[in-house]
């Protein structure tokens, strides 16, 4: 199955995106309706809101700020390799910290591993940070405030103990119905794996 073009953009973005949480020098995506994961949301000009910072069940929620990236090869091999299976059918983009997949309906999904607390550097009031449960997991949901800005969704698949700890992003496309076909396709994904420690 051939990716679309608002599935390519997405995943695009996640690339750039998780290369800039890696590289000191890497510039985050400035376009605030194709903002990545990885990134803070973009102020639009006229709207103000006070983002919330803290911890939020398992997420320490730290606008702008990304936690500690796992990027050894091994690791990284794994992440691809369990995302290659679960998605057959999808193309699967590999950087150094990261595997993305670009979902249906122009959504795109990252998997990372980290160490240490789970960061989310989403920037959001609190009313509208959504705590859930995906496939057993413990979610996070960005409703945007703006609605040029796509809902943004974060899954700890797997919290650290001896291994890395394991985060899914979800970029979700604005249209009606993308965020729900997203996160099925994730349910499936996270149903087959075992929770671990």
């Amino acid at each position: 199955m051939r990716i679309g073009k608002t599935s390519a953009i997405a995943v695009a973005v996640l690339i750039l995106t998780a290369v800039g949480a890696c590289g000191d020098d890497a510039e985050f995506v400035e376009d605030s309706s194709t903002t990545g994961p990885m990134t803070p949301l973009t102020p639009v000009p006229g709207a103000t809101f006070t983002p919330y910072e803290g911890l939020l069940g398992d997420f320490l929620i730290t606008p702008g700020e990304v936690g500690e990236l796992v990027c050894d090869e091994a690791t990284v091999t794994q992440l691809e390799s369990e995302l290659s299976a679960a998605f057959p059918d999808l193309e699967i983009f590999v950087t150094s910290c990261a595997v993305h997949v670009g979902l249906d309906a122009g959504s795109g999904l990252s998997r990372l591993a980290f160490a240490g607390e789970p960061h989310i550097p989403f920037e959001a009031p609190k009313d509208d940070l959504e705590l859930v449960t995906i496939g057993g997991r413990p979610g996070l949901i960005a409703h945007p405030p703006i609605p040029q800005i796509p809902p943004r969704v974060a899954i700890l698949e797997r919290a650290p103990d001896e291994e890395p700890g394991i985060l899914i992003e979800i970029l979700v496309d604005p249209l009606p119905g993308s965020l729900e076909a997203a996160l099925a396709h994730v349910e499936r994904f996270l149903e087959t794996k075992p929770q671990g420690p």
